[in-house]
């Protein structure tokens, strides 16, 4: 699988995730 940067702003969509990214996902996006 590919990694993909996404730039942190405002509002994160979770729709574009799947459900076992979310935790790794929300971890990343609240340290920044």
């Amino acid at each position: 699988m590919e990694t993909i940067i996404l730039p942190i702003e405002d509002e994160l969509d979770l729709h574009t995730f799947q459900p076992k990214e979310i935790p790794e996902l929300l971890e990343d996006y609240i340290s920044e």
